[in-house]
């Protein structure tokens, strides 16, 4: 018998996720700042003089945008392509085994774990933009840009901005 692999059909997916798993908008607000949560707490275990974290939600009607923002441990490129470019996969939930494996209390702090959550934010907007600069010295910032018909694109950035993750939902 042969074998075969069975095909996704993302932006269909996508939606059922939409409009099953996150039926209500207002979930998508929750998982953003679920998400800007566990990252500062993830900062905290990694770098012993971060002192305040930040979580801003903004509104801008002008521009159609609702943002998020921290200033937790941000994401390298390969974290986006690995993470957020992967359904399934969670980096809070990498991140809550290792610092598990280590014995790090913080482990039980850590709130998301499907690698979904971030979908979430299809329910609200076609289009979701994130800028984000790890607190690993050498990476550079880089921007993230996905949209509901399940295609992204990675770029990186020349301006320098302070570590710590931006979500656009537009």
């Amino acid at each position: 018998m042969a074998q075969h692999e069975i095909k996704i059909n993302l932006p269909g997916l996508l939606k059922m996720l939409g409009s099953n798993i996150y039926a209500e908008p207002d979930v998508a607000v929750r998982e953003m700042i679920q998400n800007c949560h566990d990252t500062c707490i993830i900062r905290k275990t990694q770098d012993e003089n971060f002192r305040d974290p930040c979580i801003d939600v903004s509104f801008d009607r002008a521009a159609g945008t609702l943002t998020f923002s921290d200033n937790g441990a941000g994401m390298t490129e390969q974290d986006l392509h690995e993470n957020l470019a992967t359904i399934g996969q969670s980096f809070t939930k990498m991140q809550k085994d290792q610092l598990r494996g280590a014995g790090v209390q913080e482990a039980l702090l850590l709130i998301g774990q499907f690698g979904i959550g971030l979908l979430s934010g299809f329910v609200v907007s076609d289009e979701i933009s994130v800028i984000t600069k790890s607190i690993q010295d050498e990476s550079p910032p880089v921007e993230w840009k996905g949209r509901a018909d399940g295609t992204y694109q990675v770029r990186t950035l020349k301006t320098e901005i302070s570590p710590g993750t931006r979500v656009y939902l537009r």
